[in-house]
């Protein structure tokens, strides 16, 4: 079922396991709902869903935005949305603006040219400007072997796979200040094929060859 909104609606979806408020559609703007998708309530984000808010205005749409949504189209790679961004509904600046990313989201395109990046959302495709947003680097894994107290450390003060307690606590310091989360490796696979919505400040931490110490 194809809708149109009239008032401003905001979605929500689970980000890096967190539910929060992930986009927003703006008033007179066409989405398909949940007759394509059939999740009560919701509409395509990225490579899943997000939910409508309780208070969201809908109303059918009519003529060309009622057409079948496209097919689903392989992922090319994420965004990093830093501030608001906004979807045109064309590679044009002055095209119709349907909805606005929220801020440090990674979010799922389709094909980059001429300066825009293709996405697909609420059925449809839209248009990122490419100054809008970062290309998403990916998420670092940092990998450990060896951890030991200075005081225990009698044979491997030179190995660079030994890592003394307290350089481990002060990285681990520094990285929480920076606003990472770590996520499991399971959550690398679900960001690798596309089948779950991550945030920006992401690490995975491994631990190699268990060994004692760990």
């Amino acid at each position: 079922q194809a809708v149109i909104t009239q008032s401003h609606c905001l979605l929500s979806a689970v980000v890096s396991g967190k539910q929060q408020v992930v986009a927003e559609i703006l008033p007179g703007q066409s989405v398909w709902l949940n007759g394509v998708l059939k999740v009560q309530n919701s509409t395509q984000f990225g490579q899943g869903v997000a939910m409508l808010a309780p208070n969201c205005h809908v109303g059918a749409a009519l003529g060309k935005s009622n057409a079948m949504p496209e097919e689903h189209t392989p992922m090319q790679g994420y965004l990093v949305t830093k501030d608001n961004v906004r979807l045109y509904a064309d590679s044009r600046r002055d095209s119709a603006v349907v909805a606005e990313l929220k801020p440090h989201l990674r979010y799922p395109f389709v094909a980059a040219q001429d300066g825009w990046y293709k996405v697909r959302f609420g059925g449809k495709t839209l248009f990122i400007a490419v100054p809008d947003v970062e290309k998403d680097r990916g998420i670092a894994v940092l990998t450990y072997h060896h951890l030991l107290k200075n005081a225990e450390n009698h044979y491997f003060r030179q190995t660079s796979t030994t890592t003394s307690v307290t350089a481990f606590e002060q990285q681990m310091a520094l990285l929480k200040q920076q606003g990472y989360r770590t996520i499991s490796l399971y959550d690398i696979e679900n960001y690798l094929d596309g089948s779950a919505h991550f945030s920006d400040k992401l690490i995975s931490i491994t631990f190699d060859d268990g060994l004692e110490s760990v």
